[in-house]
């Protein structure tokens, strides 16, 4: 018995050393042996928690998922209770191929003008990477949940912006429009997933306005600049001319060869000829050029503000072309056959048949207190030797304060007095109104001018019945088309080609000819004239373009309107 006790003793020990050793090659084996792979949650697992994920959608304005903040949560919701909340973006087993499709088209997006953080791309990657690396999470389904609605919004909110603009209301904001441009991005998305063509998809949702080539090359030449750094800085100092010397000088040819103004061949030829830094005429060129494409006096010389327009940061111009693109969208998706835009910065009038320029002309604007609105609107007829019924504005700042000091100042104009809103038109005799005290809140009557050559509508009127009654017109004031800044009138635009602007929206109008129209004016009657198709016109605020020799065009903002547009813009929303 004694032996056998002294047998059991190593048998004990034997054991607990040999649980030891498993346990220790457990624990080592675990950091070598990968884990078996998190399984893939059920199609019904996600579909569960995108119901859930949304079930807030109708009470609440905002919705979070994967810590971020999105807004068209209707939109979003429809799409997915069409499709009984089932996901989008993956198969039975795994995440589709279209995901970094979708992650390649967000990146895109800047070379349309817009920031692919706006539409989640780092928390798309990072959840992108986390499921297909087969990472361990605590709720996978939800993950994968979240990953979907992100997708999904992200492409909605894309194709929004695309279809109508970040920055600003699009120009034809109606109820049934907001609709049919709902029901596109909704079948965009629907299509793409059925044909993986998500380019294709977001192409087709953008508007006419957007496909300026030119305008994309010129986005793409400065995020270009921006990526080396930028462009050099130029010190103050004094204003230089032809002749002088300066060390700033080369700092100068180098800050206009980044943008184009200075050909790189010239330059080099004239280092050759001439090292040393002075003020050359290939200089002087180049300085007119920069002037010319930044809405400056082309003098030729760097005074100060030529010196700041140089110095002004290239992302602060990266954002003026992006939202000017951005502006271009509010325009109508299909633009008509012949059609009328006016640009109020360039204050330029353009007629356009079969997306050609047929025709071309200087405007008049309204001035900074009285400006001219962005709008959308058709031309339905035409006045010929219109009268001018004055609007309130100008009875205020012109008329009241002239009459005070001459009493004859309405009967030189052709400006007569009726009774307001009156059936008969009974006319109120100029001398009978006691304009010293008279004061605007007091005024009972209205103000018309008679056709005649001094009239302020001059002989043609272009109609728009619109609520901010803007309108088109002549003007018997023409020396005013030959100023540089023509941000001058109380809001209607004055236009300096009527007539063959007249013959142009009524080109489809039978029997009317350009003679025609000269005839009748010389006649001196009003008349009326219908067009067989209203012509779409539309006011636009762009302070980037193309010019004629398809040169980026850098115009000044009259209204002081880009502050705003920026700031609406780099919003995430």
């Amino acid at each position: 018995c004694q032996q056998s006790q002294h047998r059991l003793i190593p048998d004990a020990m034997s054991k607990k050393w040999l649980y030891r050793l498993l346990i220790w090659i457990g624990l080592t084996a675990s950091v070598f042996i990968p884990l078996p792979a998190q399984a893939f949650p059920s199609q019904k697992q996600i579909s569960r928690q995108i119901r859930q994920q949304l079930s807030g959608v109708e009470s609440q304005k905002w919705l979070q998922v994967h810590r971020q903040t999105i807004k068209s949560n209707k939109l979003l919701f429809q799409f997915y209770r069409q499709r009984q909340f089932n996901p989008a973006w993956m198969t039975p087993a795994r995440l589709q191929p279209l995901v970094q499709e979708m992650i390649h088209a967000i990146r895109q997006s800047r070379f349309d003008g817009l920031e692919p953080e706006f539409y989640h791309l780092k928390e798309i990657i990072t959840a992108t990477s986390a499921i297909a690396g087969n990472s361990q999470q605590r709720d996978p389904a939800t993950s994968i949940a979240s990953l979907d609605l992100l997708l999904s919004q992200a492409f909605l909110q894309l194709g929004r912006h695309l279809q109508r603009g970040k920055a600003g209301a699009p120009i034809a904001n109606s109820a049934r429009f907001l609709k049919t441009a709902d029901n596109q991005l909704l079948e965009a998305l629907s299509n793409l997933l059925v044909s993986g063509k998500i380019f294709s998809e977001l192409e087709g949702l953008k508007t006419n306005g957007q496909h300026n080539k030119s305008l994309r090359q010129a986005l793409g030449k400065y995020l270009r600049i921006k990526a080396r750094g930028g462009w050099p800085v130029i010190p103050p100092g004094k204003a230089l001319k032809k002749g002088d010397r300066d060390i700033r000088i080369n700092l100068i040819k180098n800050r206009l060869l980044q943008t184009g103004d200075l050909n790189k061949s010239t330059i080099a030829l004239n280092k050759k000829k001439e090292p040393a830094p002075v003020f050359d005429s290939v200089l002087e060129s180049a300085i007119r050029h920069f002037q010319g494409r930044h809405g400056l006096r082309r003098s030729g010389r760097l005074n100060r503000k030529t010196r700041l327009a140089l110095n002004l940061p290239v992302e602060k111009r990266l954002l003026q072309i992006q939202i000017n693109m951005d502006q271009r969208r509010r325009l109508p998706r299909n633009l008509r056959r012949r059609h009328i835009i006016v640009n109020i910065p360039s204050m330029e009038l353009k007629a356009i048949l079969n997306k050609k320029i047929v025709l071309k002309m200087r405007v008049i604007v309204g001035k900074p207190e009285h400006q001219t609105p962005v709008l959308s609107d058709t031309i339905p007829y035409l006045v010929i030797n219109p009268y001018w019924y004055i609007p309130p504005d100008f009875i205020k700042d012109e008329i009241l304060p002239a009459m005070r000091k001459d009493p004859n100042y309405l009967a030189i104009r052709g400006i007569r007095l009726f009774e307001k809103m009156s059936a008969d038109k009974k006319e109120i005799l100029a001398e009978n109104v006691d304009w010293q005290s008279l004061t605007p809140d007091k005024i009972n009557f209205y103000f018309r001018q008679d056709p005649g050559w001094d009239n302020s509508l001059g002989a043609i009127k272009f109609v728009m019945p619109n609520r901010q009654h803007i309108y088109l017109h002549d003007t018997p004031s023409k020396s005013l088309f030959q100023k540089s800044s023509r941000a001058l009138s109380f809001g209607c635009v004055r236009v300096e080609q009527p007539v063959k602007l007249a013959t142009f929206v009524l080109q489809d109008t039978r029997n009317w000819t350009e003679s025609k129209i000269r005839r009748l004016m010389n006649i001196g009657d009003l008349q009326r004239v219908n067009l067989s198709e209203p012509v779409p016109l539309y006011l636009a605020y762009w302070t980037v373009q193309m010019d004629q020799k398809n040169r980026l065009q850098f115009l000044p903002d009259v209204y002081n309107l880009e502050p705003d547009l920026i700031a609406s813009f780099t919003a995430i929303k």
